[in-house]
C-alpha cells in the first residue's frame, strides 16, 4: 500500500511544473510516516520510510517529461536540461508536438522505459556492493557527509555566508530531532515555500486581490480537501490508538 500511494503521490506531484522528484519524495515520506500505525519507527530503518520516497522520486521522473513537453515547462532540474537539447535542435515543445514529431516523442518513450529497465537491473547486480557501505564506521561516513554539505553549499553562489546559514540550520535541525520535530516538513516548506508565494502572489494580481478567486477551481478544491485530510486524519487515528491503548 506504501508503494501504490507513493507511487500515486510522484506521479501527481511530477506532472506538475517546477516540482520534481525531490519535492515529491518529502511528500511520499510524510504521508506514509502519518498513516502508518509505528510513526516513531520511521529513520531506524523501517522499510516504509525507504519505499515511500524512492518509488515516489522514480515515479515523478517520469511524468515530469509532460509538463515539459506538452508546456515548455520543465518538470525538474533533469527534464530542465532534455528541454534546453532539444530546442537546441529545433524542437519546439508544445500541444502540437506529438503531431508534428510522434516518432521523436515515442523515442523518447522507449529510452525512458530502457533506462528504468536498466535500473533495475543495475540496482539488483549491484545492490549487494551498495550494502558494504553501511559496514563502514559511521563517523567515516558523516565527515564525508558533511564535506560534501560544505562543498555544495560554498558551490551554489561561491559565498561563505551559504555555508554559515548551512551550518547553522545543521543546529536546528539537530534540535528539531532531539525534540521529535518533522524535519521532512520544514525541508518541504523550504522548497515550496517561495513556489506558493509566487503563485499566490500572480493569482491576486490576475484576480484583482480577491482571496475567493482561490476556490473558483475544482482542482484547487480537491487539493485543499486532500490537504485538510492528511492533516486531520492522523490526528484522528492517534486519538483511537490512545483511546484503544487506554482501554486495554
Amino acid at each position: 500500500m506504501v508503494l501504490l500511494k507513493s507511487a500515486t503521490i510522484g506521479s501527481l506531484l511530477g506532472s506538475l511544473p517546477g516540482t520534481g522528484g525531490a519535492i515529491a519524495s518529502f511528500v511520499s515520506y510524510g504521508v506514509a510516516m502519518k498513516t502508518d500505525k509505528n510513526p516513531e519507527e520511521f529513520g531506524k530503518g523501517k522499510a516504509e520510510g525507504v519505499v515511500a520516497p524512492e518509488t515516489s522520486n522514480n515515479a515523478a521522473a517520469g511524468v515530469s517529461m509532460i509538463p515539459a513537453l506538452m508546456l515548455g515547462i520543465p518538470g525538474s532540474t533533469t527534464t530542465a536540461v532534455i528541454l534546453a537539447a532539444l530546442v537546441l535542435q529545433g524542437v519546439q515543445p508544445g500541444t502540437q508536438l506529438m503531431a508534428d514529431q510522434p516518432i521523436l516523442l515515442y523515442s523518447i518513450f522507449l529510452a525512458m522505459l530502457f533506462a528504468s529497465i536498466m535500473t533495475l537491473v543495475a540496482g539488483r547486480a549491484g545492490v549487494q556492493v551498495f550494502t558494504l557501505l553501511l559496514k563502514a564506521p559511521y563517523s567515516i561516513i558523516a565527515t564525508f557527509i558533511i564535506i560534501l554539505s560544505l562543498l555544495g553549499a560554498y558551490a551554489t553562489n561561491n559565498d561563505l555566508l551559504n555555508v554559515w546559514i548551512m551550518l547553522l540550520f545543521g543546529v536546528v535541525g539537530y534540535l528539531m530531532k532531539i525534540y521529535h520535530f518533522s524535519i521532512a516538513s520544514l525541508i518541504l516548506g523550504i522548497v515550496l515555500g517561495p513556489l506558493m508565494e509566487t503563485s499566490l502572489r500572480r493569482q491576486l494580481l490576475i484576480n484583482n486581490g480577491e482571496f475567493l478567486s482561490l476556490f473558483h477551481s475544482p482542482i484547487t478544491i480537491i487539493l485543499l480537501v486532500i490537504s485538510v485530510l492528511i492533516i486531520v486524519v492522523p490526528i484522528i487515528m492517534d486519538k483511537k490508538k490512545a483511546k484503544s491503548s487506554n482501554t486495554n
